[in-house]
């Protein structure tokens, strides 16, 4: 997840390993996660909207909305890691899926190292 870009990205991997492209790509459940996302942004963290984005680099969403904190603006800076974003998905991990995702974490890292 990159500043500028929506949080529900950061599950379009996951989802996908989960249930298979054809099956992510679903509309309805598409629309599902952008409104479980929204709800999370809201009511969790009490981020406001600031609006919506093209994804250009995702295999499941073409455009979402972009979260901020309340009394900042919007930052575009590719490459960056999204506080919002992380905070939102580590927040709201089980035990159990917190080691589930620091498993695959170093499993990444190891596949990119050689």
């Amino acid at each position: 997840m990159t500043w500028g870009m929506p949080p529900m990205t950061t599950f379009s991997g996951d989802l996908i390993e989960r249930i298979g492209i054809e099956a992510a790509r679903n509309r309805s459940l598409k629309q599902l996660a952008g409104e479980i996302t929204s709800y999370l942004c809201e009511t969790k963290l009490g981020a406001v909207r600031g609006g919506s984005t093209k994804i250009l680099d995702d295999q499941l969403f073409a455009s979402g909305t972009i979260w901020r904190l309340p009394g900042t603006k919007r930052v575009r800076k590719r490459g960056q890691a999204d506080p919002l974003a992380t905070e939102l998905v580590i927040r709201h991990l089980t035990d159990e899926a917190l080691d589930e995702l620091s498993a695959m974490i170093d499993a990444e890292f190891k596949r990119r190292r050689k």
